[in-house]
């Protein structure tokens, strides 16, 4: 983003289509954005450029908008995913990641803030309106020689989700032996 090569009248993409299949939900988003960028550095001086976009995939709705150039055609499909599924910008997430050299130790402490968590939305009466997933593993699961296990919190109504992670501050901070527990609040990145 931001090179200027003079001269570049042909792009090539590999394997377009390997980062739609990252187990996260922006995944599109950032798919469609990073072939745009590239495909703009084609054809920028008095010479005409061409692209050539390798894909597995190419009915996907992020190759076909790439395809028609119709970036505001793949937004609306992109806000009708996400709205659909309950993502961003529809909903409000937080992310539990919990480390430990010890596999077994990590998911028992998982399991224990997992137990807590349901707990305080139970007490909340926030059932409806606040959804706990996981414990799961990380999608890198083993990073610096530690296990990584994640919960994922979610929430269509913000206030909520931080009068519950208010009481998970709490219980995390009375405890002395959780080794590594990070909160993540509207992640950028669920890997």
């Amino acid at each position: 983003k931001g090179h200027d090569f003079p001269g570049v009248t042909l792009v090539g993409v590999l394997h377009a289509d390997q980062g739609l299949r990252f187990p996260e939900f922006r995944a599109a988003e950032r798919t469609h954005q990073l072939i745009t960028q590239v495909a703009g550095r084609a054809g920028r001086g008095t010479e005409p450029g061409r692209v050539l976009i390798q894909t597995y995939s190419p009915e996907h709705y992020v190759m076909q908008a790439i395809l028609k150039e119709d970036p505001e055609g793949f937004v609306r499909r992109e806000m009708a995913e996400r709205q659909e599924f309950g993502y961003p910008p529809f909903t409000h997430l937080a992310v539990v990641l919990i480390q430990h050299e010890d596999g077994e130790v990590a998911l028992k402490k998982a399991q224990r803030i997992q137990g807590f968590l349901e707990k305080v939305i139970e007490q909340m009466e926030a059932t409806r309106s606040l959804y706990l997933f996981g414990p799961v593993f990380a999608p890198i699961q083993r990073l610096k020689n530690k296990t990584r296990l994640q919960i994922l919190l979610k929430s269509s109504e913000r206030s909520l989700l931080h009068r519950v992670l208010d009481h998970f501050d709490e219980f995390v901070s009375d405890e002395n032996e959780w080794g590594s527990v990070s909160l993540d609040v509207d992640p950028i990145n669920l890997l």
